[in-house]
């Protein structure tokens, strides 16, 4: 089985969100890393794919290697958090199983007061907010 485990560099400097966001992107290498020792441990032999600015770079990674599943750690794109959900999209239209949410669960989870919206409809306590 070809395991890929993906992850986002980190651009020289943040394109957009907040700025705790590229603490994140800097420390995903290391997490791969991680993640990687884990299942070498158990008998299989994952390969890193970075995510970096040129995503047909990436695309070609990924077919070159003929991934089977996809260890998800891309928490963005390119210093853009907003770009989330677009990476999971992605292995969708690639046909490449990965871990982690959906698109469309990342996508909501990024727009806190929808999802607010979403919990109390279905009767689970938030705390009290405002909508600026």
């Amino acid at each position: 089985m070809n395991i890929a485990i993906c992850f986002n560099q980190a651009p020289p400097e943040q394109l957009r969100g907040e700025s705790e966001d590229v603490i994140a992107e800097k420390g995903a290498e290391a997490e791969a890393h991680a993640v990687a020792g884990a299942l070498q441990r158990i008998g299989y032999r994952p390969f890193l794919v970075p995510l970096k600015a040129h995503i047909s770079d990436f695309i070609a990674k990924l077919n070159l290697k003929k991934v089977d599943v996809v260890f998800n750690l891309c928490e963005g794109h390119w210093g853009d958090s907003h770009k989330e959900l677009h990476v999971a999209a992605l292995f969708e239209l690639l046909g490449i199983a990965y871990t982690g949410s959906r698109p469309l669960c990342l996508g909501l989870t990024q727009d806190k007061f929808r999802t607010k919206e979403i919990l109390a409809h279905h009767h689970l306590p938030t705390p009290p907010s405002w909508l600026a």
